[in-house]
């Protein structure tokens, strides 16, 4: 059975989404709609009682890498360092 989307849904849609469309933009999309549907309700008939859900179509999984620890010194760091005080790095000023 073929639902028939009006214009009138179309606007609705549209006036949800804050889209403005001109009545020619309203009927092609009407027509657009009813052939989405259609091809969802292909898809709908499928008999996918013995086949496993899945959420991607590819086995993929994470690939993790060893985290190297490197441990510094805190001269080591303020080495680097363009400006610092005190034993801190400092930074521009903000404002």
């Amino acid at each position: 059975m073929k639902k028939i989307i009006t214009t009138d849904d179309v606007k609705h849609i549209s006036d949800l989404a804050r889209i403005n469309l001109t009545e020619k933009e309203l009927m092609k999309f009407s027509s657009e709609f009813v052939e989405i549907l259609d091809a969802f309700r292909i898809i709908d008939e499928v008999d996918v009682k013995d086949v496993e859900p899945s959420f991607h179509p590819l086995n993929i999984r994470n690939v993790f890498r060893d985290d190297n620890v490197k441990i510094f010194s805190a001269d080591d760091i303020l080495s680097n360092a363009k400006k610092k005080e005190k034993g801190f790095i400092l930074g521009p000023k903000v404002g």
